[in-house]
C-alpha cells in the first residue's frame, strides 16, 4: 500500500483499468499500464458467473472509483477508465455516473453493445480500438 500511496501522491491523473486479469496477463500494453505507469489501479471485477452482467460490473467499478476518490492522495487527480472485453462495456456504463466526473474512457476491443442502454449518456471523451 505504501507504493500505491507514493504513486497517488504524485499523480495528476489516475487510470482505472477494468479488464479480466486473464486478458491483462497476456496483453503487453495493459501489463505496461498496470505495472509501470504512475498511478494505475487494476480491478478485476468479474468472475465466471457474472462476466456479462454489465450493470453489476459497472456498479462494482463505480464503487471502486468512489473509494479511490476518498483517498486523500487521489483527491486532486482526474480519473479515466480503460476496459477490455466486457470490462469496456462496464467502463462505458460506469462513466455515465455524473458525480464521478470521469475524464476519459478507452475501450480496447470491447463490447460497447453491452452498454447500449447507457451509451448516449456517456459524456467523457471516448476512444474505441479494435484488434485484428
Amino acid at each position: 500500500m505504501a507504493y500505491l500511496s507514493q504513486q497517488l501522491a504524485t499523480a495528476r491523473s489516475l487510470l482505472v483499468i477494468n479488464e479480466p486479469l486473464r486478458l491483462a496477463d497476456h496483453h503487453e500494453p495493459v501489463r505496461y499500464l498496470a505495472l509501470r505507469e504512475a498511478g494505475p489501479n487494476l480491478f478485476d471485477l468479474t468472475d465466471r458467473g457474472n462476466v456479462f452482467d454489465i450493470e453489476l460490473l459497472s456498479g462494482r467499478l463505480v464503487e471502486a472509483t468512489r473509494w479511490l476518490a476518498t483517498q486523500q492522495e487521489a483527491r486532486e487527480a482526474r480519473i479515466g477508465y480503460f476496459g477490455a472485453s466486457t470490462g469496456a462495456a462496464a467502463a462505458l456504463w460506469a462513466a455515465t455516473e455524473a458525480e464521478l466526473d470521469i475524464a476519459a474512457v478507452v475501450s480496447r476491443g470491447g463490447r460497447p453493445d453491452l452498454a447500449a442502454a447507457r451509451l448516449s449518456a456517456v459524456s467523457a471523451p471516448t476512444l474505441s480500438t479494435a484488434e485484428s
